[in-house]
């Protein structure tokens, strides 16, 4: 029950905050609305979500211009729709490595997975995205629990805005949200860790973060982990990688 009444307030107070720490004074960010990137205030960027798990007492980090090291410190690692920078193998290795160790892996891609893709990690874990013969983007497509593990607090549905399917080729996977074109969240145990897979970024952004179910599936995802853990977010495969994606960046926005 208080766990119920934490999650109450804290909804009746996300829109105001959202608003707020998005758009209030001394913030400095870009606007430029890249998808996934916590740099971003656009309808499609990510500060959103990291400032909202500021207010609710976890640390969060970004990672960015060093090499792809996965700290021990961080719990949770958010990697949202990459598309600046390829993930490579070795990138995918350091992932799974850290998860095994007993890390929360959240990570999205909305691409389809081709024989050339360039989600390393994707491939490693014979996971594939499709999407409908008809359209990949669907306007206010809703996805469903397809297992009883969303309900603290309780998710009836969340929406996802999208016809992609994620099937994946080996056993381990539990499908965990699902549209009428098939699962869109998959979860799986790896290790001492746990990883969530998703083929639709629009719960995690600053647009989808406000809609009904976006917040309390974000809660259940990080549930194993107490306040005040570090969550990290992925910059790297968002452009902020190298000393000249620094210096490129550093004429628009500064770093929080």
């Amino acid at each position: 029950m208080n766990r119920w009444r934490e999650f109450v307030l804290v909804i009746a107070l996300f829109a105001a905050l959202i608003a707020f720490t998005i758009y209030g004074p001394g913030r400095s960010t870009t606007d430029d609305g890249e998808r996934g990137s916590t740099y971003s205030q656009g309808d499609e960027g990510a500060l959103g979500l990291q400032r909202w798990l500021e207010t609710l007492g976890y640390t969060t980090e970004r990672l960015q211009y060093t090499d792809w090291v996965i700290p021990d410190r961080a719990a949770v690692l958010f990697i949202i729709a990459p598309t600046q920078r390829p993930i490579v193998e070795s990138e995918a290795e350091e992932i799974l490595r850290w998860v095994r160790d007993g890390g929360t892996l959240i990570a999205v891609d909305e691409r389809p997975q081709l024989a050339l893709a360039s989600n390393a990690l994707w491939r490693i874990l014979n996971v594939t995205t499709t999407f409908s013969d008809t359209a990949d983007f669907i306007e206010d497509e809703r996805a469903l629990p397809t297992q009883p593990v969303l309900f603290e607090p309780p998710v009836t549905s969340v929406q996802v805005d999208t016809s992609a399917v994620l099937t994946p080729d080996e056993p381990g996977y539990v499908p965990v949200l699902q549209t009428q074109y098939g699962p869109t969240l998959l979860g799986r145990q790896e290790g001492r860790g746990y990883m969530y897979l998703s083929a639709a970024a629009h719960p995690f952004t600053n647009t989808g973060l406000r809609e009904p179910g976006s917040g309390a599936l974000v809660l259940n995802l990080i549930a194993r982990v107490p306040r005040g853990a570090t969550i990290l977010f992925d910059e790297v495969h968002h452009g902020f990688g190298d000393a000249n994606g620094a210096t490129n960046r550093s004429l628009r926005q500064i770093a929080l």
